[in-house]
């Protein structure tokens, strides 16, 4: 029996064995592990780990999977952990490596799409809460450990899949809150986090993207914001140079998407506090933002002893992006441009809630100017004033822009209007050359960034009523058929 598990290990570890397992090789695995009641905790890691390895690597196999095996493996797993987790103890070595494995089987198991029952539902919830609190229980002891960043990343990973797939079966109730996610969140991040090593910026990110998910799902309530006032600051503060190290180099996909990450959840936190901040005692929280977000010189920037960031380099490196986005067109991809379509919206929803006052439109006009933000007030609904000279305000302030050498580039908006309906259209003033004719990896590619890009705008509550059209297309069959001479190519 050793042996042959050994052996299944060793399999499992080469991705040409995973992609040609069958459904029934992977049933005999699972029985495996479910019926042999005399098999050493190393064995049974070993069976899970070979389980992951094959569900991650052949797709084929899900759908299976799914309908026959998942409810009985994630009860299973659930049993195991009640033999794993004791040995997170201060005078035990912990396997952490186990933890790794079992974590990450419970995460393939959501993301492939857990049967929608309820009680299996709110089981799971209940696997991965315990342990992120179990975890940070013992951070202390255990931060430098091998595997323990591993195994925090594998239950965020399964608790962002849990609250974005499953968010109408849970109860509000069990659900792990918004506060503890950020409790935790400055409990791992050092307050001062220009510098991260490569794990903790994929610790960072996991954090953020369940953060996201809870917080734009759950309201806020004000009276639960004062009851952890300082950990909400301490979150603010991180975020803010979070934000200021990502804009330094934001070309890459995944820095563009944490901004847009950091951006939406900053836009619903200042959201709630104009909303709820009548008697001004949540002004600890927005002048965080003033005063590192917001340029000094304009109206709407608050000084305080928060200097986190060099003064208005978030404003200029954020503008940069406003920039970037709205030049160029033709010279990227429709997925690049709706990324950084994307960032825009968000960065703009940011400055016009920081903005929130009796003039709050033209404070806005004033920092980002109408070229810039003429699509972003159309799309909501944001009116001009009557009472200011539209003239004075197409470009943003230029005292706010820094020095000379500094300045980001301003566009000439004797025509600006390149929305991005005319980019889909191919509507864009001048000559273009003919784009090179995508291979079909590069438009499957392709494909999935922009379900990507559309997914996180239909669940963010900054796009309100948004609807992911890629999903709705799926739905409604309105994909048109392979041509024959593409078929004949699979």
């Amino acid at each position: 029996m050793d042996a042959h598990i050994k052996q299944l290990r060793a399999n499992g570890k080469t991705p040409q064995y995973c992609r040609q397992v069958t459904s029934a090789q992977l049933g005999d695995i699972i029985e495996l592990l479910l019926h042999q009641h005399l098999l050493s905790q190393s064995q049974k890691v070993d069976l899970i780990a070979t389980i992951s390895n094959i569900l991650l690597l052949n797709r084929q196999l899900h759908a299976s999977f799914t309908s026959q095996w998942s409810i009985k493996v994630l009860t299973y797993l659930d049993s195991f952990l009640a033999e794993v987790v004791p040995e997170i103890d201060p005078a035990v070595s912990p396997n952490f490596l186990a933890l790794v494995i079992v974590y990450r089987l419970v995460f393939l198991i959501l993301y492939d799409g857990l049967p929608v029952v309820k009680p299996y539902v709110d089981d799971t919830n209940q696997i991965l809460t315990q342990g992120l609190r179990h975890l940070f229980k013992h951070y202390q002891t255990y931060k430098n450990e091998p595997y323990y960043e591993n195994v925090t990343v594998e239950i965020l990973k399964g608790l962002y899949t849990l609250n974005h797939k499953y968010a109408d079966q849970l109860d509000a109730s069990n659900r792990i809150s918004t506060e503890e996610c950020i409790e935790f969140f400055v409990t791992v991040v050092p307050l001062s986090c220009s510098s991260l090593e490569p794990s903790e910026v994929i610790l960072v990110r996991y954090f953020i993207n369940l953060i996201l998910v809870v917080s734009t799902q759950l309201a806020l309530d004000k009276s639960r914001i004062l009851d952890h006032l300082k950990t909400y600051q301490q979150f603010l503060t991180i975020v803010v140079q979070l934000l200021a190290t990502n804009l330094e180099d934001p070309d890459s996909e995944e820095v563009l998407s944490d901004i847009t990450n950091l951006f939406i959840i900053l836009n619903f936190i200042t959201g709630e506090c104009n909303r709820q901040n009548s008697h001004g005692d949540l002004d600890r929280l927005v002048v965080i933002l003033k005063h590192n977000i917001i340029p000094t010189g304009s109206p709407a920037h608050l000084q305080s002893s928060a200097q986190l960031v060099e003064d208005s380099s978030i404003y200029q490196k954020a503008f940069n992006l406003i920039g970037k986005s709205q030049s160029s067109l033709t010279q990227r991809s429709i997925a690049d441009q709706l990324s950084l379509s994307n960032v825009t919206n968000v960065i703009l929803q940011c400055y016009y809630n920081l903005c929130f006052s009796e003039n709050q439109t033209q404070l806005f006009l004033d920092l980002i100017g109408y070229g810039y933000a003429k699509d972003f007030m159309q799309t909501n609904n944001i009116a001009i004033p009557s009472d200011i000279e539209l003239d004075s305000y197409i470009q943003p302030n230029p005292k706010y822009l820094g020095k000379p050498k500094d300045k980001p580039p301003i566009l000439d908006f004797t025509d600006f209007n390149h929305s991005l309906s005319s980019i889909l259209l191919n509507h864009t003033k001048g000559t273009s050359s003919e784009p090179e004719e995508m291979t079909k990896q590069e438009k499957e590619m392709e494909a999935e960034k922009l379900f990507g890009i559309f997914d996180k705008m239909e669940k963010s509550s900054v796009f309100e009523g948004f609807k992911n059209p890629v999903r709705e297309w799926q739905q409604s069959g309105r994909f048109e058929d392979l041509d024959a001479s593409d078929s004949d190519k699979d």
